[in-house]
This record gives C-alpha cells, sequence and structure tokens, in this order.
C-alpha cells in the first residue's frame, strides 16, 4: 500500500525494501512477485473523495513505535479537548486514519484528521500486557455498529428507489431491498430500513428524494415534511394554483 506508506513517512523506506527483497528472491519467486504486483492493486480510499489531510499522522506514529505519551488538540462533534495520549496503534479503516490509544483505563480511537495540533512528549508509557490492535479494533467495530441503529423507518419506494438502497446504505440498504415488498398498483414497494438518530434519518431518506415516501413512524414523517416544507420555501416553489389569464384590454371586451 504505497500511499499510505507514503503518508507515515515510509515511502522511501518502503520502495528501498521493495528493491532489495526483489533483488535477493529466487528467480521463481521474484518472477511471481512481479505478476502478483502487475495484476492486483489496492486502493483504499472510497470513492469520489479526497484523502483527508492528517498532518499529525507522523507524530501519532512515532509516539505509537516508541511507546511515548501524546499530547493533542483534537476536534469532536461537541467541541474541542485536549488529552494526554498513550498510542497503542494506528488503524487504516476505509481510507481513513484511526489512532487507537489509552486514555486513563480505557481505550478509544481518534480519528486523525481531526488532531489540530500534536505535542510528543518525553513522557514513556507501558503497553498493556497481552494487548492485540486488531481483534480491539473489531470489538471497538462491534460495539459501535450495535449502537448505531436506534430505530426503524418504514418506507414506500419506487423500483429505482429499491435499487439505490444498497448503493446509499451499503449492506443494511442491500437487506432492505432483498425483503422488499410486492409492487402496488403504481409500482411502488414496501421496505423497513434501519435508521440512526432523526437528524441522521431526515438527511438519509432526503437522499433518496422522489423515489421515496416515509411511511413511518410518525415522528420521521413528520420531521421529512418539515425538511421539504423548509427546502420549498428557501428555493421559492411556484405556486400550484392555475395560472391566471387577463383579457387584454379592447379584446373581446363588452362596451
Amino acid at each position: 500500500m504505497p500511499g499510505p506508506a507514503a503518508e507515515l513517512g515510509l515511502g522511501a523506506d518502503l520502495t528501498t525494501a521493495q528493491l532489495k527483497l526483489r533483488a535477493a528472491l529466487p528467480a521463481e519467486l521474484g518472477e511471481r512477485s512481479r505478476r502478483i504486483q502487475e495484476r492486483f492493486h489496492l486502493d483504499a480510499p472510497g470513492w469520489f473523495r479526497d484523502a483527508e489531510p492528517v498532518p499529525h499522522l507522523a507524530a501519532a506514529a512515532e509516539a505509537v513505535w516508541e511507546r511515548r505519551v501524546l499530547r493533542v488538540h483534537y476536534r469532536r462533534w461537541r467541541g474541542e479537548v485536549r488529552r494526554e495520549l498513550c498510542p497503542l496503534g494506528l488503524v487504516l479503516k476505509g481510507g481513513i486514519w484511526y489512532l487507537v490509544a489509552r486514555v486513563g483505563i480505557s481505550v478509544r480511537s481518534y480519528r486523525v484528521a481531526r488532531i489540530l495540533d500534536a505535542e510528543l512528549l518525553e513522557e514513556v508509557f507501558e503497553r498493556p500486557a497481552g494487548f492485540d490492535l486488531a481483534a480491539s479494533w473489531a470489538e471497538s467495530s462491534r460495539r459501535l455498529e450495535s449502537m448505531r441503529f436506534q430505530g426503524e423507518a418504514e418506507l414506500l419506494l419506487s423500483e429505482r428507489g429499491v435499487k439505490l438502497l444498497p448503493m446509499q446504505f451499503g449492506a443494511v440498504g442491500a437487506e432492505a431491498a432483498a425483503a422488499a415488498g410486492p409492487p402496488d398498483d403504481e409500482g411502488r414497494r414496501r421496505v423497513v430500513l434501519p435508521v440512526e438518530s432523526l437528524p441522521v434519518a431526515v438527511h438519509d431518506m432526503l437522499r433518496l428524494g422522489t423515489d421515496a415516501e416515509v411511511l413511518g413512524p410518525p415522528e420521521l414523517r413528520s420531521a421529512v415534511a418539515r425538511a421539504v416544507a423548509e427546502l420549498a420555501r428557501r428555493y421559492g416553489a411556484p405556486s400550484t394554483a392555475p395560472p391566471r389569464h387577463d383579457t387584454p384590454s379592447g379584446v373581446g371586451a363588452k362596451g
């Protein structure tokens, strides 16, 4: 993965290591390595998204490698905080870097792009005995996934809307599309889709546009209706009243 290696400041080291390894391999393995490199390529970032700037990634990596405390100024959703972290590892997920670190007695994950400032301290910490980064990340991901969905939305979708579900919502969208009910007289199908908090769910429903109608729960339907009304007001939706045709002066007028 040359891109992530370069972000970590290891681009030159990676190139040197590859050249040395290739030169040391027996001819058969060297040819096999060349064929693999020609035929397989891993591009980590998601589509249509520029890589996040991570100016403090190198400092985070150094703190992880040298077991040194990292003092950070971090931007959360609810405001900014300052923390002293004991960095345990770095994870690249969907093209986004996360720093896994111990804070007090708990282990948390921090999005590296949201670190506003970082200072590498001289203080050294002891890694927890037997800490497994991959296992810790997997458990954290499962916990986050279980907390993600807070309810279900009942939708009436056009055929196009059903096809959009996997693209817009990933695995849960694909499952919802597979379980969609039969088409009604207008070709629309009932679908039950897991949703997050109300504000997130409203945003998700608007992404489906006119291909979706929210049937329930009532609070989500009302919230989407308010959002649509606000959009109509903001964009000056034309009146639905029939046009008025005034009779030109002197044409067909009775004297």
